[in-house]
């Protein structure tokens, strides 16, 4: 089972290795994940490859190999990019609520015998 973060990696060195044939440098990587460190890359890189889904090429820079993608990696994730959906709350402009808007409550009555 891979994080976000991990999937999101491999499904971008998938995606950068199909497009351009090489692998995508540390910092676009921390780029794609909106990552602060290279350190943090390093780390998503070595799990995913203790978990048998990438293999990095000796003696050589930038040289990654994707073995496997995940299960869960449906084509869309694989050769689109992600669009997040965007669900309207109830609230809208018209009604906007005000501090003197009234909430109905009911009584509740609990004898004690």
């Amino acid at each position: 089972m891979l994080t976000k973060k991990q999937k999101n990696l491999l499904l971008f060195i998938n995606k950068r290795l199909r497009s351009s044939g090489v692998s995508p440098s540390y910092d676009e990587m921390k780029e794609s994940l909106n990552l602060k460190s290279k350190s943090g890359i390093h780390r998503l890189i070595s799990a995913l490859e203790e978990r048998g889904f990438i293999k990095r090429l000796a003696h050589k820079a930038r040289a990654l190999e994707v073995i496997k993608l995940p299960e869960t990696a449906s084509a869309n994730d694989i050769y689109n990019n992600f669009s997040p959906s965007v669900i309207k709350g109830g609230l809208d402009d018209e009604n906007p609520l005000s501090d003197d808007a009234e909430v109905p409550v009911k009584k509740m009555v609990i004898i004690l015998d």
